[in-house]
């Protein structure tokens, strides 16, 4: 140590071993400072309290003081700033001789605003980062290419660099900037002269040397060694020495120096005069943040304009707004506080305003039987002068629960004007109105619903009855039409569309007539009027059209809203796959084949049969033999129908049923008590017997089930589908209030009659639309009425004693949900249920409303598919229960359909039931046979040519002959005439023709695999019986009690899927001529059945986009190499040098490229993740790769990234701003919108364009630790909707992991893994003892700040990761630097802290790359940033608190060092709480692993980290030229081991020839997994859809109810604070089970027995969890 060399301080004379500690030292020590500012030089004092250097130049920072002389001078370099006038020491340049008497100095402090400082300078002046202090741009001026210069008070023309006096910039733009057409605005060019006192005379520069002037361009001029002038070119000076000094001859060889001149031309203004150059270098552009900078100035002037500029041109503008103009209601207003004004929130004030609201409408309901019909007749009268009095009396409506979604309109109206009250918003009022809402506000503190209900009335009338015609400063003069307006604006500023209007005006005009009746009536009760009749009278004028009045003007918004959404079409819901057979479609993104549907049909079937004789009949051989049945169609007898008709003796005996249950022994002992020993008790009238209620109850409910199935399959097989409200409500005989029953015979047919129209509730009447039942169900649904119900109505009587309600509904309705009707809801989840299955996705009743008549367009049209007048009612579209019109515009639509006349038909209306069962491949209705004969197993759908008449089977009267005739020739002339040849075409199909030259089935078999050579290969219209000779339903009817199989067909066997990519490169000439793979002509003789499988049987054609065709011939397709890939490598990263990062990178980007395998890579940060997909996407431009990116701030940064790599790529951003294009080839999604399914729609059809082979999931460890809150990344298998490799790419999944993410991605079993040791060597890691409370934690983040800020580089960044929000903000107060989180503003926090929206974080990311500032380069954040950001350059992480997570705190503390240079990872401890970890839970997250890296025994914290995430644990010795953590660097001995552990590092490429890429020529190894992810969707939704059993949860209440009172009284109150050790475990544990106990009663009665088991179970998860906590 003598030898040591040493080093003195020259302040304090402290002597130092390095001279790095000596330098820092003397930083510090330095007792005064020179700093030279851009006006001046300043010395500064060291305070010698303090330590600290006090900085007051004008920087917005400061004052503040600087510990080091190091800090200050960064400070004022960066700040470029200025330092008061009192403590300056000028360095002001020589004065500039001017010709005019004011100096330029003179100028500038005449004039306040000649050169304003960032802190007081005008809003318009914009302080450029890229030029000299000297410049000042202004809007204008830079609109035409000038700016000024403060030195010189000049403008400058940025391209000439030459300066213009202001009365010659006209003059120079047109001169030297003809081609830029640019426009001087003289006016405004002389306003900005004066303001900031511009020079209007050019000023003399003389030639002696002075400081540059920026703007002006430098060039090497020549001096003259005799005198100070300066010259531009060589013969200028020779000119100059033979002009004055002709004595001296012109050196030969002059040295250049640096000049300028004002301008250029002749005189002394374009003299040059030299300079002193002070930045030669130009400057470099940073082009990402240009461009950023101009976005965001796109985006801020577009959201402030928003509201702010109404278009001149009407072609901008809806047909709808055009009429109302209501974008001009909300110019210059917030569009937040306008919606506010319409949306109440839920407040105790609000609550009894809208109660009262819904009573004062309930009174208004109540009034209608006390009301005269004339009376309501004239209320129900909108334009009694055109069209006279209704007939109709004004009436309620038949849901008593319609009232309270029409009330929320009234509420929202009254809401509106309190509301705007309050808050002082001008709206078209008077002073009555205003009288009469200050009385509202009054009663409103009472509470009294009564009081409410009554000023309610007040203002409603005030409201109502004023004409509104007094002028307003905006365009609508009354107030309910501004609410009307204000309820349709959207956050966007927008108006919703026309359609959504129309419900609205509909329930103001009926809360307005219950409000003036309610008038009336009050008017008589209080004397004002005799009768209700003259108080109608009276009021008539407020609700009839053509008055002015409010009324008045909501039917004219009706009639135009009306009119603009009939004759708007609805967009494509329909994608058809097939246009030759019409067999399959997309819907939603999901592939629909009807081969699929109909094997739904087959499985309803066999569950109904089952159902019916195992669990109905219970196993007794019982059934009802009939012929033809007789049925009174005029009958209207009160209980009529076939089942009574005396005609029909196969009926008579009703109770068949139950006669033999009680005869066999079995059944009887099943419902019946039989073993008791005593008698039973006999009245007069009765027997009582000792019924089994649970199993009447159970079999009640076995009951329903079949009843659920009959109902589903009658709306789906009933020809077009009914309304959920309609079928439900039917009943099978006449009834006292409805003599006209639903359930008729009609000749063969067995038919419901639906009788409710959408339209009844308007024209006062219904309409008779029959549907024909197929033979299977009308079978089963006879012996349902002639054996079950008889049986169902004792079982009620028995289970329901004295509730005539149930007895009345099992003794007419039709059908019977255990108690109850049937609803639209539980008819939409039986569809559900029984489609999944199959289809693999949930079709409900709207669902099947759109692909049945898309459907039906294309297989049922038939002549009449001529006619194009929408108002023309077909059979079907009434069917339908609304108009062709509708129909056309709405529903089922396809490109098609849009492009021309609807595709209907005009048949019976049964035969449009028949024909349609005919399509679905089921026995038909109209032949009488047994259940098991009509079975569609064994029935054989005729074949029939394209163009066979579908109507041959109805035999039409002379009188419909010549009635089609007449229709045809008076209206289809003209349509017959233009499609004549299509028409011709079509009729002659079926001729003979000459032969064409074809390929045919033999020249494709050679490619076929041996397998699809087989006799088993037929046409899909040849049926087939399995080779089992039954199939095991795949379809299980869902209910409380009911287990869902879980015996799936899996799709084995399933023959090869011929994916785009065989159809886009694969095909040979012969192919792309005669027909692709996809061509259903051949495909159909080309599948390959399934032993054991459905698709065997005659249930129609297979699935046609899934058809095993033959391979093409084999190709030979240049696949990229490995020298290809660093190729690109080396030219997106700019280095020509550039190779893999490790064997693992290379390994995976070949990989990606050979399609053959899934892959999970698992590379440590920093090893090139991200270019695995993008160099794919590179290499393969003509193929989709997509990147789902599960973090806002990961999308930030490849969007960066691949803005700064020059690599074009689309962010998918939803329904309304995205199209999917194939180029760029490059598609980045968020996790959250590739579960949507408009994303799933839009990248099927982008599929079937252009194959999407690979899909690549970045930071896929978030699905183990964010998937519980983030449902997004929950079911990450459902990303794969068809075939194509899938990617999943993290730094952290530990290896006990592992087998779940495979699992959860659905990779498959021969997944390629690629793991690297996650260790970094170049991190330093930290560990500091626990710290007791933030403020403690907050002071060591600065000193550690502090410490280390002296040797950051300007390039380097610092990020501080919080725990909590809250914590998070006080920490960057104090910093003054940015926090970055996830909090959005819809959060219930973020009206007490802070919320950021999702520009703020992209400003906050992009700021902090940047660091303009010096606490710019500091961020607080929380996990939000946790993972994807790649910037290289952070130098320290601190974690301000405990990291809770092992897998988190690897992700976070990995940011840094990525640049390959040391860094630092500190974490400073705060909580310690121990995880909780439920028994047998994988801790995928490293919660335990975290906890006992911070709280457990002391030891090597890199061996921790790795002991978490890799194979094997390192610690810091066993690694070479490894940053030591705290831990090792406290050890005392040198523990360096020369183990050679080498981690993955750089690898040296081998030559292309060496690894050759191998390809197959489709996607075919990743069709197992397409169908496994839809298997595992069909039983994930198969359990969520399970309803949790009323009666099971029902026990378990009684039960947690005696456990409640039990455990209550044994634990008495005691406090829980001194329950500690002993018997208080036990009494804890009490506690705990009654607040769970607690918890899970107010469950049931808040669910009310309905919720999804999957979600029950959730919610009592969590309470269980907050309960523990």
């Amino acid at each position: 140590m003598s030898a040591a060399q040493i080093f003195k301080c020259p302040h304090c004379q402290e002597v130092f071993t390095k001279r790095g500690i000596k330098e820092y030292h003397v930083e510090t020590c330095a007792p005064t400072v020179t700093l030279t500012l851009q006006n001046c030089k300043v010395t500064l004092q060291r305070d010698p309290v303090a330590k600290s250097f006090l900085c007051k130049c004008s920087a917005p920072s400061c004052p503040q003081t600087f510990t080091t002389c190091k800090a200050i001078r960064q400070h004022v370099k960066s700040a470029q700033s200025n330092w008061p006038t009192d403590e300056e020491k000028s360095l002001s340049p020589s004065p500039i001789p001017q010709d005019n008497p004011v100096s330029l100095e003179a100028q500038a402090s005449s004039s306040t605003t000649a050169q304003p400082t960032v802190n007081t300078a005008p809003s318009d002046i914009i302080q450029s980062e890229t030029v000299s202090a000297q410049i000042r741009q202004l809007p204008y001026l830079d609109s035409i290419g000038f700016c000024i210069n403060t030195t010189v008070l000049l403008l400058i023309c940025i391209e000439c660099g030459v300066a213009v006096l202001s009365d010659n910039v006209a003059s120079h733009v047109a001169m030297q900037h003809a081609a830029a057409h640019i426009k001087i605005e003289e006016e405004r060019l002389k306003n900005l002269v004066h303001e900031y006192g511009l020079c209007t005379a050019w000023p003399l520069m003389g030639h002696e040397p002075r400081p540059q002037i920026v703007g002006l361009t430098v060039q090497q001029g020549f001096p003259c060694n005799h005198c100070d002038a300066s010259f531009g070119t060589k013969r200028s000076i020779e000119f100059h020495y033979y002009d004055k000094h002709k004595d001296i001859s012109c050196p030969s060889n002059i040295v250049t120096v640096p000049v300028q001149q004002l301008r250029k031309g002749a005189g002394h203004t374009s003299s040059y005069f030299k300079i002193q150059q002070t930045s030669p270098s130009q400057q470099q552009l940073h082009i990402e943040e240009i461009i950023s900078s101009l976005r965001h100035q796109i985006t801020a002037n577009a959201n402030d304009t928003a509201n702010s500029v109404i278009p001149n041109d009407e072609r901008l503008l809806s047909p709808w707004l055009r009429t109302t103009r209501w974008h001009e209601y909300i110019l210059n207003e917030d569009v937040d506080m306008l919606r506010s004004l319409v949306k109440a929130v839920k407040t105790p004030v609000n609550q009894i305003l809208q109660a009262a609201v819904l009573a004062l409408l309930q009174t208004g309901v109540s009034l209608i039987p006390r009301t005269r019909d004339l009376v309501l007749q004239y209320l129900n009268s909108p334009d009694p002068v055109k069209s006279g009095i209704n007939n109709t009396p004004f009436h309620r409506h038949q849901n008593d629960e319609t009232l309270d979604t029409y009330a929320i309109e009234v509420y929202h109206l009254v809401h509106m004007l309190l509301k705007a009250k309050d808050i002082g918003y001008s709206l078209p009022t008077n002073e009555e109105l205003d009288e009469a809402i200050q009385s509202l506000q009054d009663v409103l503190g009472e509470q009294d619903i009564a009081k409410v209900s009554a000023a309610i009335l007040d203002v409603l009338m005030i409201l109502w009855q004023e004409s509104w015609v007094k002028t307003h400063v905006k365009n609508i003069l009354d107030p309910t039409i501004c609410y009307i307006a204000l309820s349709q604006l959207l956050p966007s500023g927008a108006f919703a569309d026309v359609q959504q209007v129309t419900g609205i005006l509909a329930k103001l005009q009926y809360c307005m007539r219950l409000a003036f009746l309610v008038k009336m009536h009050d008017m008589v009760d209080n004397d004002e009027a005799l009768s209700v009749m003259e108080s109608c009278e009276v009021l008539q004028h407020w609700f009839v059209e053509k008055k002015e009045s409010t009324f008045n003007s909501i039917r004219s918004l009706q009639h135009r809203a009306s009119s603009l959404s009939m004759t708007t079409k609805s967009m494509t819901r329909v994608w058809w796959t097939d246009s030759e057979n019409w067999n399959s479609m997309l819907y939603r993104g999901n592939h629909i084949n009807i081969a699929d549907v109909r094997k739904v049909f087959v499985d309803m079937e066999k569950t109904m049969v089952q159902l019916w004789e195992n669990d109905i009949l219970c196993g007794l051989k019982l059934y009802v033999q009939h012929g033809d049945l007789a049925d009174d169609l005029t009958s209207n007898t009160v209980g009529y129908s076939f089942l009574t008709d005396q005609r029909n003796v196969c009926f008579h005996d009703r109770d068949r049923l139950m006669k033999a249950i009680l005869n066999n022994p079995a059944t009887c002992h099943q419902f019946v008590q039989t073993e008791w020993s005593g008698p039973l008790k006999e009245t007069e009238n009765s027997m009582q017997v000792m019924w089994k209620i649970p199993a009447l109850r159970a079999w009640l409910w076995s009951y329903a089930r079949f009843e659920g199935l009959v109902l589903a399959r009658i709306e789906m097989l009933g020809g077009s589908p009914g309304r959920g409200t309609e079928l439900t409500a039917m009943q099978y005989c006449n009834i006292r209030t409805r003599p006209l029953r639903n359930l008729m015979v009609l000749d063969k047919y067995l038919s419901v009659l639906r009788t409710y129209h959408k339209s009844a509730a308007l024209i006062g009447h219904d309409k008779l639309i029959p549907h024909a039942i197929d033979a299977c169900t009308t079978d089963l649904l006879i012996q349902d009425l002639a054996l079950a119900r008889p049986f169902a109505e004792l079982a009620a009587q028995i289970c329901w004693p004295g509730n005539n309600y149930i007895r009345e509904l099992y003794a007419s309705a039709l059908f019977v949900n255990n108690g109850e009707l049937f609803d639209s809801r539980q008819l939409t989840h039986i569809m559900s249920t029984v489609t999944n299955p199959r289809v693999g996705t949930e079709l409900g009743i709207n669902d099947w409303r759109h692909i049945s008549i898309a459907w039906r367009r294309k297989k049922c049209s038939e002549v009449q598919s001529l006619l194009e007048d929408d108002n023309y009612d077909t059979v079907e579209a009434q069917q339908t229960g609304h108009s062709r019109a509708t129909e056309n515009r709405v529903y089922g639509l396809s490109p098609q359909a849009l492009a021309g006349p609807g595709e209907d038909v005009l048949p019976l209306f049964l035969h449009a039931s028949t024909r349609w069962q005919e399509i679905c491949h089921i026995r038909p209705g109209g032949a009488w046979m047994s259940y098991s004969d009509a079975s569609a197993t064994k029935y054989q759908p005729p074949v029939k040519s394209a163009r066979q008449d579908n109507s041959a089977a109805f035999i039409p009267s002379a009188q419909w002959t010549d009635n089609l005739v007449k229709t045809i020739s008076d209206t289809v002339t003209v349509q017959v005439t233009s499609n004549l040849k299509d028409i011709l075409k079509d009729l002659l199909k079926d001729k003979p023709t000459a032969p064409t030259k074809k390929v045919t089935f033999t020249e494709f078999a050679p490619t076929l695999h041996k397998t699809a050579q087989t006799p088993e290969m037929r046409s899909a219209q040849v049926p087939q019986q399995s080779p089992q000779g039954s199939l095991s339903s795949g379809f299980t009817f869902r209910s409380p009690s009911f287990v869902p199989s879980k015996h799936v067909d899996k799709g084995k066997g399933v023959a090869q899927y011929v994916s785009p990519i065989q159809r886009g490169r694969g095909l040979s000439f012969s192919e792309s001529v005669f027909g692709s793979p996809m061509d259903t002509r051949a495909a159909s003789s080309a599948a390959i059945p399934i032993p054991g499988s459905p698709d065997t049987l005659a249930l129609g054609s297979p699935r046609y986009q899934f058809q095993p065709l033959m391979a093409p011939p084999p190709q030979k397709l240049a696949l990229p190499s490995e020298q290809d890939a660093l190729q690109v490598i080396q030219r997106l990263t700019g280095k020509p040098n550039a190779t893999w990062t490790s064997k693992e990178q290379k390994e995976a980007v070949l990989g990606a490229v050979a399609l053959q395998h899934d892959i999970l890579a698992i590379l440590r940060t920093g090893s090139g993740k991200t270019m695995i997909p993008i160099v794919a996407s590179q290499l393969e431009p003509d193929e989709v790769t997509v990147v789902i990116l599960p973090l806002k701030s990961l999308i930030s940064d490849y969007q960066r990234r691949l803005k700064a790599m020059g690599i074009a790529y689309t962010l998918y951003q939803g329904q309304e701003n995205t199209q999917l294009t194939s180029k760029p080839n490059l598609i980045l999604v968020s996790a959250d919108m590739a579960k949507t399914d408009h994303w799933r729609q839009c990248i099927v059809e982008l599929n079937q364009r252009t194959p999407v082979v690979r899909c690549c999931f970045d930071e896929g460890h978030l699905t183990l630790s964010s998937a519980n809150f983030r449902p997004a990344l929950a079911n990450a298998y459902d990303l794969r909707l068809f075939p194509m490799q899938l990617i999943v790419m993290s730094g952290t999944i530990p290896v006990v992991s592992q087998p779940t993410i495979v699992s959860v991605f659905g990779l498959l079993d021969d997944v390629k893994i690629l793991r690297m040791p996650t260790s970094r060597l170049e991190i330093t890691y930290h560990l500091y003892p626990r710290f007791y409370s933030n403020k403690d934690i907050e002071d060591k983040v600065v000193a550690l700040i502090q410490q280390h800020s002296p040797t950051l580089a300007p390039d380097d960044r610092i990020l501080i990761f919080m725990a909590f929000i809250e914590e998070g903000i006080d920490l960057a107060k104090r910093l003054r630097c940015g926090f970055y989180h996830g909090r959005q503003a819809t959060h219930p926090k973020a009206s007490s802290t802070a919320s950021l929206t999702d520009g703020q974080r992209v400003q906050l990311y992009h700021q902090w790359i940047k660091g303009i500032e010096p606490e710019n380069r500091i961020l607080v954040c929380t996990s939000a940033f946790g993972a994807g950001n790649d910037y290289p350059h952070v130098r320290l992480v601190i974690h301000a608190g405990t990291p809770l997570e092992m897998m988190g705190y690897t992700q976070e503390s990995s940011r840094a060092g990525r640049d390959g240079e040391q860094a630092w990872a500190y974490i400073l401890p705060y909580q310690q709480k121990a995880p909780v970890l439920q028994e047998g839970e994988i801790d995928h997250r490293g919660l335990q692993a975290a906890y006992n890296m911070i709280y457990g025994a002391s030891s090597c914290l890199r061996h921790a980290i790795s002991a978490f995430n890799d194979v094997q644990p390192f610690t810091c010795f066993q690694l070479p030229n490894c940053q030591k953590c705290s831990f090792c660097c406290r050890q005392q001995f040198d523990a360096r081991q020369s183990i050679n552990i080498h981690l993955a590092g750089p690898s040296t490429p081998g030559s292309s020839s060496v690894l050759s890429v191998k390809r197959p020529p489709q996607l075919a190894n990743f069709v197992q997994a397409v169908e496994a992810s839809k298997q595992r969707r069909i039983e994930r939704e198969s359990t969520d859809n399970e309803l949790v059993d009323p009666q099971i949860i029902q026990a378990h209440l009684m039960s947690l109810t005696s456990v409640y009172s039990g455990i209550q009284q044994a634990v008495g109150t005691a406090p829980r604070q001194n329950i500690t050790n002993g018997t208080g475990t036990s009494i804890m544990t009490g506690i705990f089970i009654v607040e769970y106990a607690s918890s899970v009663i107010s469950l049931a009665v808040m669910i009310g027995f309905t919720l999804p088991s999957s979600k029950a179970k959730e919610i009592l998860a969590s309470i269980r969890i907050s309960c523990h906590h």
